[in-house]
């Protein structure tokens, strides 16, 4: 319940109905801007609006390229081409009212991840920190541009749109941090069958979240003390969860095969003789013609053992040029692609400066957890570490590190507004100095 002294502002839910309104003023002035100029049906080329449509059309989880009929397959994460595609059928396909449904779910995402930056900021760093960094979210342009995805011109609205599931795993990465903080103090048996039902969905919905597991488990018994009960539960949980898909690949396969199977084309897309820290377009089936043809009369399976092969042989004989690329690639990452909008280059250079200067933050606000000795900073450099390891090795794009944005802002906030956050509060909206007698151990200030 909040406490009579708060003021409305510094409650978890301002900053997420502050998000909910100008996201749907922005929605509801211009509904239809997504589809503007285009036969997304005909023209887009992405798996996940391939894939809804083929569920949509009776067709079952398949065919993730325009304009092929490849078959069953497991080349993305089964949860968010599935919502699309219920969307389809409850809207229509590419209508005003899916356009608004699929808007509003991905706002409400973004949405509820303040709630959870407070939660967990208020943890971490105390509650002058999680107000800051919960209004940072709400109201930073760069985050509500680039992190819903759906209200700002200069991306490419068709990809955007067409199911991919970023705003949906930010949530989820965000979500299971929060878990994973809560799992510290929780003895109930329900708390650790939801956490295993969370780990499930958000394999599920993108299975690069799974990195975050190393630290968490960590975490949990390092300060948890988890008893064979709990860990049970969350196994059970998740294994459940993630059994049926699993068991469907093995079954359509004809050998086991995990979530999603395409990480060997993905390491040829960003590890070829023509690539240059980024991937390579016409080495991808969605672009490539050569590719997609290969794709079709290979089947899904086999092409990308070929391009296994293909990318394993490129590295073996070209160590340095890996090396090279891999180092570009973490540049990337941190500090943003180069050229990211061909369309709007300046609106390029402002997102890329955006991307360092985060960064930097981000790393400056774990090197002082660390150095506080901050009991939760071995989680925030876990998903920092641990997180991006794929995409340094195959490739990456502007929108690889939506899910960890939320964590990166809190580690800005408390860079910049952390100094003495362990000892003050808010009080009807005044800080006042806490003695360090009041301070008690360093657990009960993360609390």
């Amino acid at each position: 319940m909040p406490s009579p002294s708060e003021r409305w502002y510094e409650r978890p839910l301002a900053p997420a109905l502050t998000i909910a309104l100008i996201c749907g003023v922005a929605v509801l002035l211009n509904p239809q801007s997504p589809f503007r100029g285009m036969d997304i049906v005909e023209e887009s080329r992405w798996e996940s609006a391939q894939i809804a449509y083929s569920l949509f059309a009776g067709h079952g989880f398949s065919s993730p390229f325009h304009g092929a009929q490849s078959g069953p397959t497991a080349w993305l994460p089964p949860i968010y081409p599935w919502i699309t595609a219920a969307l389809y059928r409850l809207f229509g396909v590419y209508s005003t009212s899916f356009a608004i449904a699929m808007r509003a779910l991905n706002i409400a995402f973004v949405a509820l991840n303040a709630v959870l930056i407070f939660r967990i900021t208020k943890r971490c760093f105390g509650r002058r920190c999680a107000v800051l960094a919960s209004w940072t979210w709400a109201l930073l342009p760069y985050m509500l541009l680039f992190a819903p995805g759906f209200l700002t011109i200069p991306f490419d609205p068709s990809y955007q749109l067409l199911g991919w599931y970023f705003a949906l795993s930010s949530f989820l990465m965000t979500l299971l941090f929060y878990l994973t903080l809560q799992a510290e103090s929780s003895r109930s048996l329900p708390f650790w069958w939801l956490y295993g039902l969370v780990w499930g969905l958000a394999a599920l919905t993108n299975p690069v979240l799974l990195a975050f597991a190393p630290a968490a488990l960590w975490f949990q018994f390092r300060h948890a003390s988890i008893g064979r009960r709990s860990a049970s539960c969350t196994f059970v949980a998740f294994v459940v969860i993630l059994s049926p898909w699993l068991i469907r690949n093995t079954l359509v396969f004809h050998r086991p095969t995990f979530i999603r199977d395409n990480f060997g084309a993905e390491l040829r897309a960003g590890n070829c003789e023509w690539c240059e820290g980024q991937w390579f377009p016409a080495a991808y089936p969605a672009l490539g013609h050569r590719e997609l043809q290969n794709f079709v009369q290979l089947g899904e399976r086999n092409f990308i053992d070929i391009e296994t092969r293909k990318a394993t042989y490129f590295i073996i004989h070209n160590p340095g040029r890996f090396l090279l690329l891999t180092s570009r690639r973490f540049v990337y990452f941190w500090a943003g692609p180069p050229l990211g909008s061909n369309r709007y280059p300046a609106f390029s250079g402002f997102r890329n400066s955006l991307y360092l200067l985060s960064s930097l933050l981000s790393f400056a606000g774990l090197w002082r957890a660390y150095q506080q000795r901050n009991r939760y900073a071995g989680l925030f450099a876990g998903v920092m570490l641990f997180y991006p390891l794929v995409y340094y090795l195959t490739f990456t794009t502007d929108e690889y590190r939506i899910p960890i944005e939320p964590l990166l802002l809190i580690l800005g906030t408390y860079a910049l507004f952390g100094h003495g956050a362990h000892r003050f509060k808010l009080t009807d909206g005044a800080p006042s100095r806490l003695t360090d007698g009041a301070l008690g151990s360093r657990a009960s200030v993360a609390h």
